[in-house]
């Protein structure tokens, strides 16, 4: 018989993190912290795409993402005041 369900820090006790991404993690909050009860794991986000991973949050939810400048990934910088121009400069 199939074992019923159970919070993750009864099936994982030794659980440190969860790393999540590529989806918006608010509306699954809510039932993390549930299944998270007694558990002393952290979420954290990650942002990536096929290119490769270009940020990662290093600190609490919602503190924001740190970018990875030497993940092997080219990143272009663009003044905000410049996005809509012909020809924005870029950094």
């Amino acid at each position: 018989a199939p074992r019923p369900a159970g919070r993750l820090a009864e099936l994982f006790p030794e659980l440190e993190l969860i790393v999540h991404g590529g989806v918006n993690f608010a509306p699954y909050r809510s039932r993390f912290r549930e299944l998270l009860k007694g558990s002393h794991a952290e979420t954290r986000e990650a942002y990536s795409a096929s290119e490769g991973f270009f940020a990662i949050a290093d600190r609490g939810d919602r503190e924001g993402l740190r970018l990875l400048p030497n993940a092997g990934v080219f990143f272009e910088f663009v003044p905000v005041a410049e996005l809509n121009g012909p020809d924005p400069n870029r950094h």
